[in-house]
């Protein structure tokens, strides 16, 4: 392995199951111990529960269940967004994700993209991430994992929004 190569992964995204808070870290010998070192600070171990119910989650065929649900879930619901923006595809557009659970959306409005994600989060209770937190603005982030029925109620409230923000444009 590469010596400044750092791999980080845990239960939280493709195991859906982030209240374990339960990860690890791949790396050089000397930025592992040094983490390990650092973590000591915040955390010593995590409770027996959490360790129990992460050694059933890492088994084979829980993998298995997790990972087709979660591919099952995503292409669900990248396949309702598909559909929703169809109707704003005059200002809004996103390239389909060929993996992964979030879409970036990109948008020819005339407002700074941390401003419209706040107003949203704000006025309709909608959690967008802004372009700005990748270094590119006009664009926000959206993420694909939810619950399919919590996913559709996330883009009515979204829709309500960007009418609400832009009349002219959304109605």
């Amino acid at each position: 392995m590469y010596e400044k190569t750092i791999v980080t992964s845990g239960l939280s995204k493709s195991y859906a199951h982030p209240g374990l808070r339960i990860g690890w870290i791949i790396s050089g010998k000397r930025f592992v111990e040094e983490a390990w070192a650092i973590k000591d600070y915040t955390t010593i171990a995590s409770s027996s529960l959490s360790q129990h119910i992460a050694t059933k989650v890492l088994e084979p065929e829980t993998i298995t269940k997790l990972r087709s649900r979660t591919k099952v879930l995503l292409n669900k619901n990248l396949e309702t967004f598909s559909k929703w923006i169809l109707p704003y595809s005059n200002h809004l557009s996103f390239l389909k994700p060929e993996a992964g659970g979030f879409a970036f959306v990109e948008y020819d409005m005339d407002i700074n993209s941390t401003d419209l994600v706040h107003d949203l989060r704000k006025n309709e209770g909608v959690f967008i991430v802004p372009g700005d937190s990748f270094g590119i603005d006009k664009y926000f982030r959206i993420g694909l994992g939810h619950e399919s029925i919590g996913f559709s109620k996330g883009l009515d409230l979204l829709s309500e929004g960007l009418t609400r923000v832009f009349p002219e444009k959304f109605t």
